[in-house]
């Protein structure tokens, strides 16, 4: 029987002493076991070292790699860890998140069994740091088809980074097409289309702490007008990939209805605003109308895209701000 491919797991940490325990140890206990694990201490100010430091010690088959910088975020981090990883699939996880005990060997698997799909990754359970408050638990499910994938990364990231696998070989390729201030789920899912593909999982594959007060959370505040610009600068990029050149009232209309899509997480403050302008819906109808044009052009595999499947996906989002169109205009 042949031995397994070494998968990289590479794992961002910034303060993570209350939770890195949890991490390593679902890490560790892993049904796939040949990995390593490549922890990039983000500038830590707790006692996440120490913390990192007992894993180290405790592990006979020297698998744990410990790396340190200042602190720079976590695509900085994730980064770091990649250019250093020596598995054939790189695997990016916050230290804050739980991976499910058959993580590694589902993903490995599908990405064994799809050569044309370079990354993967799969539903999320979303749980919070404190119950009590909230009372959110839940399973945050993302799109399966490359096509839909496509179509939906106009509006959002359709995937989470923390429970991506990808192909090393085309990572290692592209990472100078990355900065540290990417959203690193969002930015492979672009840099991927056409030619190639990302998909999704079904199942759940990680845990995800979620935290309303955190400045570090994955889903940060829509507010924050430095996030508010990358994102736009980031939605321009992949518009003018497809040849479409959005006016700048477009561009606004378009930054107002993407929360639709993830309206649980609490945008609907850009979404109020730009509903209440004159003929909205009319001029939401149009703008779809014309990502439709431009993507029925595009490709996915190389292969022209599948132009159903684009309609869906339109539609499906048509519906959506149609809904929360009616709530706001009562």
């Amino acid at each position: 029987m042949s031995k397994k491919d070494l998968i990289s797991v590479v794992v961002h940490a910034n303060n993570s002493g209350k939770y890195i325990d949890d991490c390593m140890k679902s890490l560790m206990s892993q049904t796939y076991q040949n990995f390593e694990i490549i922890v990039v201490d983000d500038g830590s100010t707790d006692d996440t070292p120490k913390k990192i430091k007992s894993w180290v010690d405790s592990d006979f088959l020297n698998r744990i790699k410990v790396l340190t910088q200042k602190n720079q975020g976590h695509m900085s981090a994730i980064l770091m860890g990649s250019r250093l990883s020596r598995g054939k699939y790189v695997v990016w996880q916050d230290a804050n998140n739980i991976a499910y005990k058959d993580r590694l060997e589902v993903q490995y698997n599908f990405l064994k069994n799809n050569e044309n799909i370079k990354a993967v990754g799969g539903a999320v359970e979303v749980f919070l740091y404190d119950d009590s408050e909230h009372g959110l638990n839940t399973i945050f499910n993302y799109a399966a088809n490359p096509v839909e994938i496509q179509v939906l990364t106009l509006f959002k990231a359709e995937t989470y980074y923390s429970a991506m696998m990808l192909d090393a070989a085309w990572l290692l390729e592209n990472l100078n097409k990355f900065n540290r201030f990417d959203f690193p789920d969002w930015r492979t899912a672009d840099l991927l289309s056409p030619k190639l593909a990302i998909s999704n999982l079904s199942q759940p594959v990680v845990k995800f702490r979620f935290n309303y007060h955190d400045d570090a959370i994955i889903f940060p505040k829509l507010e924050n007008e430095t996030l508010t610009c990358l994102s736009s600068a980031f939605r321009l990029n992949i518009f003018y990939k497809y040849g479409i050149f959005p006016t700048e009232e477009e561009m606004r209309l378009h930054m107002g209805i993407s929360p639709c899509l993830y309206w649980d997480f609490g945008a609907h403050q850009y979404f109020d605003y730009y509903a209440t302008q004159k003929d909205f819906m009319q001029k939401v109808k149009n703008w779809l109308e014309k990502i439709r044009t431009a993507l029925s052009k595009s490709f996915v595999y190389g292969q022209p895209i599948d132009v159903d499947v684009v309609d869906e996906v339109l539609d499906k989002i048509y519906n959506l701000v149609e809904i929360q169109y009616l709530k706001v205009s009562g």
